[in-house]
């Protein structure tokens, strides 16, 4: 049997190709990684990367809608897309046999669509929709609205779905030419996991005219709000996300960072979880979490409990953030955060679809192919003085957590104007 093997190669048209044979595997995926998002917009086109993703596949030259998926479909694969901030991905998960014809309906959707009049308007109402149903989710909705609270005037706070009235108000030509601003070969990298014929797909995609080059953009560095704020709705519960600023995806500390957000709050074992939920029963619910972006980071919790809980699950997450230097990491600890870590990343890259979209963001990012036993051995060197180090480099520099809640109506003053974790003989809650 082959070995696996993984290759970059670059075409003439601009297009970035990236293999990763698995040869034990009959199953290939197939993806279209597009420098597309948030990042690429403005507050006049809010959303329109989320709207362009949609409207690819309802037509091109050769296919309507219903063809597009049948041409998947009928041979069992499995076509979808999503979009972020700075990425719009389409993919297909597909049988080893039909790669090449994967390839076909993807290329078709993203280099050939057309974009129907009639389409377009239909789609306004259903991301509209999609909008209504992330609103009426209180964990979505949240989030949405701490990200715009602290990252004002930035990409990173536009909600990715757009604002209602600026999807009404798009027009077909406004689309097409975002579309073709964004969507050329050279801003395209091809992703193919699995078990397939390198050749056949070089014959392939080397048919892809070359469009226009591609514009790089850079924006200012994205500015960071220490700020609380609430909306009141319909809801039984309190739903809570606070966190601070850290640093960007480029900083060696993150590694440290993962450890200790394993530590903290991300797993059953998790000092969070096991103070705030299992000792205190405060919650059903509670997780850190980490965003890394080009030019800054969140560190953060998420969680969700009853009004009268409020209070006390403030005070019992800001005294779990002093406790980081005052309770120092135990060795059993730091063991199983990095066992979490390492198995994670191993589970992950027995995957097809998992390597396919690993390896378009790695280059992406990094212009390289993600490198997993060095990934492991930055895990493992992680010791309990770079986590103290962290602590003292970011938390105790900020000691204060901005945050947002979705409240139940007539609440009263349940939050907090700032929540500081910063003196160490009284933490501090001001209303």
């Amino acid at each position: 049997m082959q070995n696996e093997w993984v290759e970059v190669v670059k075409l003439d048209n601009g297009l970035r190709v990236i293999f990763d044979y698995m040869p034990h595997t009959e199953t290939a995926s197939v993806g279209f990684h597009i420098g597309c998002g948030s990042y690429t917009e403005n507050t006049e086109i809010m959303g329109y990367s989320h709207l362009l993703e949609h409207m690819v596949f309802k037509g091109t030259e050769k296919r309507d809608f219903i063809q597009i998926n049948k041409d998947i479909e009928k041979y069992g694969g499995y076509l979808n897309a999503f979009t972020d901030k700075h990425n719009t991905f389409f993919y297909v998960k597909v049988l080893a046999d039909f790669v090449l014809e994967a390839l076909d309906v993807l290329a078709d959707i993203v280099f050939q669509p057309v974009f129907p009049k009639k389409e377009l308007e239909k789609e306004k109402k259903v991301i509209v929709e999609e909008i209504a149903m992330y609103e009426d989710n209180p964990e979505e909705n949240v989030m949405d609205l701490f990200y715009e609270s602290i990252f004002e005037n930035s990409y990173i706070g536009w909600p990715i779905l757009g604002k209602k009235e600026i999807i009404l108000e798009s027009e077909k030509d406004k689309i097409q030419k975002y579309w073709s601003t964004w969507y050329n070969p050279d801003n395209v990298i091809v992703s193919v996991s699995g078990k397939f014929e390198k050749e056949k797909i070089l014959e392939f995609l080397s048919l892809i005219q070359p469009m226009r080059k591609t514009e790089k953009i850079e924006k200012e560095p994205s500015l960071f709000y220490y700020r609380t704020g609430y909306k009141e709705k319909e809801v039984e519960q309190v739903h809570l996300m606070a966190g601070m600023e850290t640093f960007s995806l480029f900083d060696k500390r993150k590694y440290a960072l993962l450890v200790l957000d394993s530590i903290f709050g991300s797993n059953s074992t998790s000092r969070l979880y096991l103070s705030i939920r299992e000792k205190k029963g405060l919650c059903y619910s509670i997780q850190s979490f980490i965003q890394f972006e080009k030019s800054t980071g969140i560190f953060g919790v998420l969680t969700s409990t009853q009004k009268k809980n409020i209070s006390q699950i403030f005070e019992s997450i800001l005294k779990e953030f002093q406790n980081i230097k005052e309770i120092p990491v135990s060795e059993e600890e730091l063991k199983i955060a990095k066992a979490q870590l390492k198995s994670s990343l191993i589970f992950n890259r027995e995957t097809v679809s998992y390597r396919m979209q690993k390896n378009a963001n790695s280059y992406f990012w990094h212009g390289q192919l993600p490198d997993y036993q060095k990934m492991i051995r930055e895990i493992e060197k992680v010791k309990k003085e770079d986590i103290e180090r962290l602590y003292d480099e970011v938390f105790v520099k900020e000691g204060k957590l901005a945050a947002y809640a979705v409240l139940p109506y007539k609440s009263g003053k349940l939050f907090p104007k700032e929540l500081s974790f910063q003196n160490k003989e009284k933490l501090e809650i001001k209303s």
